[in-house]
C-alpha cells in the first residue's frame, strides 16, 4: 500500500483554488495601487499648475482664476485636463481609462490642425545649411564698416 500514489484530495483541490484566487486578488490590488498612483500624480500636476499660475508675479490677469470652483469654466476645464493627465498615466502603466479615446481624438485633431508633418531628410537639411552659410558670407561681404 505504501507505493500507491494518492489522487489529489479535495483538500489539495481547495488549496490550489485558494492559491489561484489569491493570485487574482493580488493582481487586482496591484492594478488598484497603480490607478491610485496615477490619480495622485495627476493631482500633483494640478497643484503645480495652480501654484505656477496663482503665484506668478510676472504675468498679469490670472490672479482671480479659481480652479477649485466647478461652477466656473476654468474649474471645469482643469477638471478635464486632470482627467486627461490621469488617462495618460494610466495608459503608460497599461491600464484603461475612459479618456484615452479622447486623447486619441485630440491627437488626431492636432495633427489635422498642424498640417502634414514636414520632416526633412538629412540631405535636405545639409542643403539648407549650405544655403544659410552662403547667405551669411554674402551678408558679411556686403557689410561696410
Amino acid at each position: 500500500m505504501s507505493n500507491i500514489i494518492q489522487f489529489p484530495t479535495s483538500e489539495r483541490v481547495r488549496q490550489v483554488l485558494d492559491e489561484k484566487i489569491d493570485n487574482v486578488i493580488n493582481r487586482e490590488e496591484q492594478a488598484e495601487i497603480q490607478r491610485e498612483e496615477c490619480v495622485e500624480l495627476a493631482h500633483y500636476c494640478f497643484q503645480l499648475i495652480d501654484q505656477a499660475i496663482s503665484g506668478n508675479e510676472f504675468i498679469d490677469g490670472f490672479e482671480n482664476m479659481d480652479f477649485l470652483d466647478l461652477s466656473k469654466q476654468e474649474g471645469r476645464d482643469i477638471s478635464v485636463i486632470i482627467n486627461l493627465l490621469a488617462a495618460t498615466f494610466y495608459r503608460y502603466k497599461g491600464l484603461e481609462h475612459p479618456f484615452q479615446e479622447d486623447l486619441d481624438i485630440s491627437d488626431a485633431k492636432l495633427d489635422t490642425l498642424m498640417g502634414p508633418a514636414n520632416i526633412a531628410t538629412e540631405a535636405e537639411l545639409e542643403l539648407e545649411l549650405q544655403e544659410l552659410e552662403e547667405l551669411l558670407k554674402e551678408s558679411e561681404e556686403d557689410d561696410i564698416d
